[in-house]
């Protein structure tokens, strides 16, 4: 697939002579990807602090632990 999509690009590069656009626009969406992936780092670690917090809050209000 990635073969494919490669010398679809290279072939409009040639006969349009759009060389310079694709390669901002590689440029672009590879960024793109970078920055998915570091929200995707962000949210798993905001997930974990979430389930933490969810964890001692029910700790707290938990009969349990309460004192008479």
């Amino acid at each position: 697939m990635a073969n494919k999509v490669y010398k679809i690009a290279v072939e409009i590069a040639a006969v349009n002579g759009l060389g310079p656009v694709l390669k901002v626009l590689s440029r672009d969406m590879l960024g793109l990807g970078k920055q998915a992936n570091a929200l995707t780092g962000k949210m798993g670690r905001l997930k974990v602090a979430a389930l933490g917090a969810a964890g001692a809050l029910a700790g707290i209000g938990s009969p349990a632990t309460a004192t008479p």
